[in-house]
């Protein structure tokens, strides 16, 4: 696979390609992740190693300078935390502290004072027809960025805007829901509701 999505969500006849694919690849931040706990066996010899780090990062080049990588990291719902669980798996991977701290700074300065409400809902995700999914989503998402990108000196589990955004109340917002689905306050998602 070359490391880029230049047809990814293509519809015959309309597009080649959307950025809003690069979502579909989000389980390769698994693999990335994956490959850094193997590292130092002696199955992965350096050759494999090294053609892989070079593929991450290839990739996450591609991320940063095609339109669809452009405009899927400025994106103003879930798309865009889910690139960035990519881009930082990706960069833990490949060791590109740049990005780490494009992430990080992602995290602090647009996810969580444009994408959470104050009460630690995700309004963009609660106007979609999986409200309750996007929702349990976009939040596990944030969740990967905290543990990704967390340091001793730099705690994004701990981190809070001025007026307690962070995860923590996102978290204490769905909890309850994840107890106990009845008591959702919004329409039942449009498909698996029930499951």
């Amino acid at each position: 696979m070359n490391p880029r999505l230049l047809y990814a969500q293509a519809i015959p006849g309309r597009v080649s390609g959307r950025g809003t694919g690069i979502i579909d690849t989000l389980h390769l931040a698994e693999v990335s992740l994956a490959i850094a706990a193997i590292d130092k066996s002696p199955a992965l010899t350096e050759e494999i190693r090294a053609g892989l780090k070079k593929w991450f990062a290839d990739y996450a080049e591609w991320m940063t300078t095609h339109p669809y990588g452009i405009e899927e990291m400025n994106a103003r719902n879930n798309h865009s935390v889910a690139y960035m669980v990519q881009f930082a798996a990706f960069a833990r991977l490949t060791d590109n502290k740049q990005i780490v701290e494009l992430c990080r700074k992602h995290y602090k300065e647009i996810f969580v004072p444009r994408q959470m409400a104050p009460d630690g809902s995700f309004p963009l995700e609660l106007k979609r027809t999986k409200p309750y999914g996007y929702s349990i989503f976009q939040l596990d998402n944030m969740a990967i960025l905290c543990q990704l990108l967390s340091t001793p000196d730099d705690n994004l589990w701990t981190f809070t805007l001025e007026d307690g955004r962070g995860i923590r109340k996102a978290m204490e917002y769905l909890f309850p829901y994840l107890q106990d689905k009845g008591k959702w306050p919004y329409p039942p998602d449009v498909q698996h509701f029930e499951d």
